[in-house]
């Protein structure tokens, strides 16, 4: 039987390649853990992290952009890069941008090229 531990383990491995394939074409991509160990990833446009000052604090990020999740589970073994930055060009031109705030506590990865 998998720990949550194993399973975070396992969905941080998941969607590596399609990851690097992303950020080598330029995009941003947020890699959010949800309890159960599964991920949301999302094509950020814009991302806030949460802090705190002595004069304000914020207690959640939030995250504009693409949830791009159910697309890299359904293109999760295609061979061919070309074909996959097409179909991801493509499914990103035809979705909704939307805004997601999440607790601090979360945790998260932020994958952009260096």
């Amino acid at each position: 039987m998998l720990k949550k531990k194993d399973n975070i383990n396992m969905e941080l491995n998941a969607h590596q390649k399609q990851i690097e394939s992303l950020i080598d074409e330029g995009f941003t991509i947020l890699q959010i853990f949800n309890d159960n160990g599964t991920a949301f990833y999302f094509v950020v446009h814009k991302f806030e992290e949460s802090f705190q000052s002595t004069a304000q604090s914020v207690d959640f990020c939030q995250v504009i952009g693409i949830n791009v999740t159910d697309f890299l589970n359904i293109t999760n073994n295609m061979p061919n890069r070309n074909d996959f930055i097409a179909r991801f060009n493509q499914f990103v031109n035809d979705s909704r941008v939307v805004r997601m705030k999440f607790s601090k506590n979360v945790k998260w990865f932020e994958w952009t090229k260096v």
